[in-house]
């Protein structure tokens, strides 16, 4: 299904010829913030992988650290232990493709390294698809007490800094993707 409806959208951002103006230009502004905030998800996305990849290993060297932990206690057999431990090493995930961006950095490094680029790519598309909006609410991020900001984390109400802004950019950027797609669909 997800297969058909990628081919569905490659047919119909490729398919220049049966394209008006208005469709094309709505495509070109589409592909313009995507190229410029590329980079970002790019970057997000190769962390997100280290993170998953890391976090899948250190969760199997735990398994059979446990396994071995057992096995000591209720095996005295070191053949029936090393066996486990070989069947065991063949299910360790596979590396991701190394990347230039790749640094040695612990799990909790890639996790956060993941969610800031994550965030510099949201940030990137509200700005350039709605410069004012996100300015207006960049401004009050800046302006906060984060002695505030901390406290009202605390109690759970973190949604509420800067609500009217937030809320804001979001319908702003929400309008502008249901525009283009609009254009582009028709």
């Amino acid at each position: 299904s997800s297969a058909s409806q990628e081919k569905k959208s490659t047919n119909i951002m490729s398919n220049n010829e049966n394209m008006t103006p208005a469709h094309r230009s709505a495509l070109d502004d589409m592909r313009k913030i995507a190229s410029l905030c590329a980079t970002y998800k790019d970057r997000a996305v190769l962390n997100r992988d280290e993170y998953h990849y890391k976090r899948a290993k250190l969760i199997k060297e735990q398994q059979l650290l446990q396994e071995q932990q057992n096995a000591t206690a209720t095996d005295t057999d070191n053949n029936v232990k090393s066996d486990k431990s070989a069947a065991n090493a063949s299910n360790t995930p596979s590396p991701p493709p190394h990347h230039p961006e790749y640094t040695p950095l612990p799990l909790a490094g890639n996790f956060l390294l993941a969610n800031i680029h994550g965030m510099n790519y949201n940030t990137c598309l509200a700005n350039a698809t709605c410069p004012d909006r996100t300015r207006r609410l960049l401004t009050c991020w800046e302006s906060a007490d984060p002695q505030w900001v901390k406290r009202m984390e605390q109690h759970g109400m973190e949604r509420y800094v800067c609500l009217e802004e937030r809320e804001a950019v979001e319908r702003c950027v929400g309008r502008s993707v249901q525009r283009v797609m609009k254009d582009v669909l028709g």
